[in-house]
């Protein structure tokens, strides 16, 4: 039995660079969802470790 891995990534990396170059997108709020990526990505693997640790 595998344990249940949920995808974190949302959007692929070419969806992001589309979205910041639209003039709408600041600075500021591509490196704010580029970090909220990468937290939730980090967040996955560390559930994902538990859920090994805890044998399920």
């Amino acid at each position: 039995m595998s344990a249940y891995r949920p995808s974190a990534r949302t959007q692929s990396p070419a969806e992001y660079v589309g979205r910041a170059d639209a003039p709408s997108m600041a600075y500021l709020d591509f490196l704010n969802l580029v970090l909220e990526e990468e937290l939730a990505v980090r967040e996955s693997a560390a559930f994902g470790m538990l859920v090994l640790v805890a044998g399920g």
